[in-house]
């Protein structure tokens, strides 16, 4: 009763034409065929008239909410500026990474014989041979040791604590882990960074604001909403 008189004061319809729409859509949607559908209505004891009433709701509510969002002021450039300088230190900033190639194997004496060829050679194409040879690690075993990216805590300890801590270029190693030794050799540093207020960033404000401000809009619709129509109803005994 509440969302139809909210409608009727807001001048919103929903048309015979508009239901029998919906009501297919719904079918389409929810039941294998019109028998399914039919079978349900019945088992569920509705008649077909209150079956057309709850897609009618349906159709007042969503209408009614594209109302209350059609009313929101679009987010300014001022206000994606704004918020760019208040979050970019937390929200726009890219960590740091390396790339690292690795070995991994659980018997020492063979990260000991990786070690020796690497610091020998520690060209790419050496690197291809000696992991493919020695190491044990699925993920980087057939493209010469290589983890690209890594961010601080992705590797396990005390492995991450060495790679962040090694020179660019070394050969490092061996470093024991649960899960074996390793040895490695930081092959490239990223700093860290800001991401510019640019094309992308902006769009990804515009589209946070807007949710958000389309969120409180209908927060505040829903409590107008219920205290208007409450102050309306009047129970029986």
């Amino acid at each position: 009763v509440w969302i139809q008189g909210e409608a009727a004061d807001l001048g919103i319809t929903a048309t015979a034409d508009e239901v029998s729409q919906l009501l297919q859509q719904t079918i389409e949607q929810n039941f294998r065929d019109r028998a399914e559908f039919e079978r349900f209505r019945r088992e569920s004891h509705f008649s077909q008239e209150e079956i057309r009433t709850r897609i009618r709701l349906q159709i007042f509510s969503n209408k009614l909410q594209q109302e209350v969002l059609g009313q929101v002021a679009n987010v300014s450039d001022a206000q994606i500026s704004e918020y760019y300088e208040e979050a970019k230190s937390t929200q726009f900033v890219q960590p740091a990474t390396r790339d690292v190639r690795l070995v991994l194997n659980k018997d020492q004496a063979e990260v000991e014989q990786a070690k020796q060829r690497l610091e020998v050679d520690s060209s790419n194409a050496s690197w291809e041979k000696v992991a493919s040879e020695f190491s044990t690690e699925p993920s980087s075993k057939n493209n010469g040791g290589l983890r690209p990216s890594l961010t601080e805590g992705l590797l396990e300890q005390p492995l991450d604590r060495e790679v962040f801590g090694a020179p660019q270029g070394q050969v490092e190693g061996p470093v024991r882990t649960p899960l074996g030794y390793y040895v490695f050799e930081v092959v490239k540093v990223t700093p860290e960074r800001t991401l510019p207020l640019n094309r992308t960033t902006r769009a990804q404000i515009r589209s946070q604001l807007t949710q958000q401000t389309q969120q409180n809009a209908f927060s505040a619709f829903v409590d107008d909403f219920g205290s208007k129509w409450r102050a309306r109803t009047f129970c029986a005994p």
